[in-house]
């Protein structure tokens, strides 16, 4: 795929997402800060501005995961989607309360299990600290739009397109994602 054509949309995405987070977190110095799918952390770099920061991603695909660790971001590898116990749980490798931030942009709907998706990301998140999701809005003009001419609209696509990527099994609209956060 060609990355390069996109990049003004993505510039505009993090753009908004470090404002969005700057508001609800305030001053991000000596934050730990971890980004879910961080792909080639592009999003985490916006915040090493900031003193003392710490930067972690989480990647599956090993090429973004490169592109981000030569970024000087500490890149993990660890499939969230994990079955156990007879059905598929959302689960993260990292200990309670070790981030002041945690960033889950476009990932929470390629995972099963999102009530402990987000029931994981509470536990790693310190108290106070801030979370940031967003995902593809099903009511976007453009979707329906879709819906109508009798297309297939990339939010339902749910098939494994990246290989260990389960590619999108949920969907959403604000309110069902504001339900689930909170």
């Amino acid at each position: 795929k060609n990355r390069s054509s996109s990049f003004l949309d993505v510039e505009h995405r993090y753009a908004k997402t470090h404002r969005v987070l700057l508001r609800a977190a305030g001053d991000l110095t000596g934050a730990r800060m971890l980004d879910l799918g961080c792909s080639r952390g592009m999003l985490l770099e916006r915040f090493r501005r900031y003193d003392g920061v710490e930067l972690r991603g989480l990647e599956l695909d090993p090429v973004d995961r490169v592109e981000a660790e030569a970024r000087g971001i500490r890149v993990d590898q660890f499939q969230i989607n994990v079955y156990e116990g007879g059905q598929i749980t959302a689960r993260l490798p990292y200990d309670d309360a070790a981030f002041d931030v945690v960033l889950a942009a476009e990932i929470i709907e390629h995972i099963v299990d999102t009530e402990g998706f987000v029931r994981e990301i509470a536990r790693v998140l310190r108290p106070e600290g801030a979370a940031f999701f967003s995902t593809p809005n099903i009511l976007w003009w453009k979707y329906r739009l879709d819906l109508v001419l009798g297309r297939y609209p990339d939010p339902l696509e749910h098939r494994l397109l990246y290989g260990t990527d389960f590619g999108h099994v949920r969907i959403f609209t604000p309110a069902l994602l504001r339900r689930l956060v909170e």
